[in-house]
């Protein structure tokens, strides 16, 4: 075979080498899709919240011009309120227990406002915890709450409900909604606010909360 014969068919190999690689690693990306099936419901629903097990979602519905706690069954869509009292306000925030037993809500516009606890199956709803806000659940079964404090600052606190315990974070949590967030593994949390207490830099910050030591970073 001569020579420039095989130079020619080793130049159109590596070509076409180049062009299948470019085309391979410069490929244009399939569009992601996804498909949602609507659960009915009532006509203003919000939040919702997954059961520990994945079998009911409790959300917020409005019953009238008040938010009340909710749970469906999504594999059938049945539903039922479980709150009724109009008179406590809103409600802003629901959590589930570990076990799927009862749901935390709070109510921060009426009298008392606080944390408060009612069973899945139905029943009176009670108060577990006075000038309080934003249950989030831990796996041992306490909370993360926002309280006020002496100087009406909501600060960040880890109560247990069942002995009444309560142990401060030095943050106090800030925002139009003030909020904290709990990490999927339950050893951390991340909240928006400031330091209380002196000898801190001012100015607000995004705050990692060791929940086993009790310790604060701010970034």
């Amino acid at each position: 075979m001569p020579k420039l014969l095989i130079i020619a068919i080793s130049l159109l190999a590596l070509v076409a080498i180049e062009v299948a690689a470019t085309r391979f690693l410069w490929r244009t990306p399939q569009q992601e899709s996804w498909s949602g099936t609507l659960l009915g419901g009532p006509e203003s629903a919000m939040a919702p919240r997954v059961s520990p097990d994945g079998g009911l979602m409790a959300f917020q519905a409005f019953v009238g011009e008040i938010t009340q706690v909710a749970v469906m069954k999504p594999e059938t869509g049945n539903w039922t309120v479980l709150t009724h009292n109009s008179e406590r306000g809103y409600v802003n925030e629901i959590a589930w227990s570990p076990d799927g037993t009862r749901l935390y809500l709070d109510r921060v516009t009426g009298v008392p406002n606080g944390v408060f606890a009612i069973p899945v199956l139905g029943g009176e709803e009670h108060l577990l915890l006075e000038d309080a806000m934003a249950p989030q659940k831990l796996p041992d079964g306490s909370l993360l709450v926002l309280r006020l404090n002496t100087e009406r600052k909501q600060q960040v606190f880890r109560f247990w409900p069942e002995t009444g315990q309560l142990r401060p974070f030095p943050v106090e949590a800030t925002g139009n909604v003030p909020q904290v967030r709990v990490f999927p593994d339950g050893r951390e949390a991340v909240v928006q606010g400031n330091y209380l207490g002196t000898g801190q830099p001012p100015g607000q910050h995004i705050f990692l909360l060791d929940l086993a030591s009790g310790g604060v970073r701010g970034f």
